[in-house]
């Protein structure tokens, strides 16, 4: 609840709080929720696959000596 505290503009707010805010306006919807929820992540888990081979070159490079 910290970015409550900090914005004023709730076009600011994280993702997070957004589907938070959602949930409450809605009641518990759970299948609105889920769905609200599929489409904040899939982007961060598309982006992950497609960027996957340089996360793993970035780590075994800082293991690497000399």
């Amino acid at each position: 609840m910290g970015p409550l505290i900090y914005l004023n503009n709730a076009r600011l707010y994280p993702l997070s709080l957004g589907l938070y805010a959602f949930l409450s306006r809605e009641g518990i919807k759970w299948n609105l929720l889920s769905a609200a929820a599929l489409v904040i992540t899939a982007p961060i888990i598309v982006i992950f696959f497609l960027a996957q081979q340089q996360f793993i070159e970035g780590i075994t490079m800082t293991g690497i000596k000399g």
